[in-house]
C-alpha cells in the first residue's frame, strides 16, 4: 500500500500568521499610545503562531506504519505502537487538531495534525485499529480538555 497523507497542508495559515506578526510589529512601532492593547494582541498572535507553525506535524501512513516528518528527518512508527487518537480543543479556522499518542522504546510521544478528512482520518483510524485493537479513539472534546 502506498502512503496516504494524513495531515493537511496549512501553508495559507502559516503565511497569514507571518503577515499578522508583520502588521502587529508595524502597529507597535507606529502606535505608542495604546501599549497594553498592542502587547495583548502580540501575545495572542504568538500563541496562534506557535499552534499553527510549531505544533502541527507532517504525517503520512500506510497499512503498517505512520511516518512523522520533521524538518530534519522522518520517523517511522509501527501502527501497533499507537495507543490513543484524540480530538483536541485546538482548532484553526474550521480544522480541528488531532493528537496521536504512541510509544517508542517505552517512551510516550505524540504527534499532532490537522487531518485530511477524506479519506485520511477514517482510514488511518481503521488501520490503527487493525494493528492495535486496544487503541483509544476519542472524537469528542470537553470544555476543559486543554490537552493540546
Amino acid at each position: 500500500m502506498e502512503r496516504i497523507q494524513l495531515s493537511k497542508d496549512i501553508i495559507f495559515q502559516k503565511v497569514f500568521t507571518i503577515l499578522l506578526f508583520a502588521v502587529i510589529i508595524t502597529v507597535m512601532i507606529s502606535n505608542t499610545v495604546n501599549i497594553p492593547y498592542v502587547i495583548g494582541t502580540l501575545v495572542i498572535a504568538i500563541f496562534l503562531g506557535y499552534r499553527t507553525i510549531y505544533l502541527a506535524d507532517n504525517i503520512e501512513f500506510d497499512n503498517k506504519n505512520m511516518f512523522v516528518r520533521t524538518r530534519n528527518d522522518e520517523v517511522a512508527i509501527d501502527l501497533a505502537d499507537v495507543y490513543a487518537i484524540k480530538l483536541t480543543l485546538a482548532h484553526l479556522n474550521r480544522q480541528r487538531m488531532w493528537k496521536i499518542k504512541y510509544r517508542i522504546n517505552g517512551v510516550d510521544k505524540a504527534a499532532r495534525c490537522y487531518p485530511n478528512y477524506s479519506p485520511g482520518l477514517e482510514e488511518f483510524i481503521r488501520n490503527v485499529k487493525s494493528r492495535n485493537p486496544d487503541v483509544k479513539v476519542r472524537n469528542t472534546v470537553g470544555p476543559f480538555d486543554f490537552d493540546v
